[in-house]
């Protein structure tokens, strides 16, 4: 009887080391959940950033390439207007010529 008693004592033991490792296992599942969880909004969060961030990006895109626009119809007036100049000050010294011929 003896034996008996040692070896459902020892059983009991075991059970009882058993429940705590089941208790154990559940609460670390619980906490392996709630971290990721946590990481999955975390990562929702970083994806939202992200495409707001996409978003200023290519409004700042949009704004570079009309400004680049803007620089070049800007640069091609120039031109137009040197050119014109140009043509103006040929035409002052063409007349300027005439006129000294006309007195000579």
């Amino acid at each position: 009887m003896d034996e008996a008693e040692r070896n459902c004592n020892d059983a009991k033991t075991e059970l009882e080391g058993a429940k705590q490792a089941l208790e154990t296992a559940k609460e670390n599942k619980e906490n392996a959940e709630k971290v990721r969880n946590d990481a999955f909004w975390e990562f929702k969060g970083a994806e939202t950033e992200q495409k707001e961030y996409q978003g200023k990006v290519d409004e700042l895109t949009e704004k570079v390439g009309e400004v680049k626009d803007e620089v070049e119809q800007a640069q091609a007036d120039k031109d137009e207007a040197d050119a014109a100049a140009g043509d103006a000050a040929k035409a002052a010294e063409t007349a300027e010529k005439e006129a000294a011929e006309k007195k000579a």
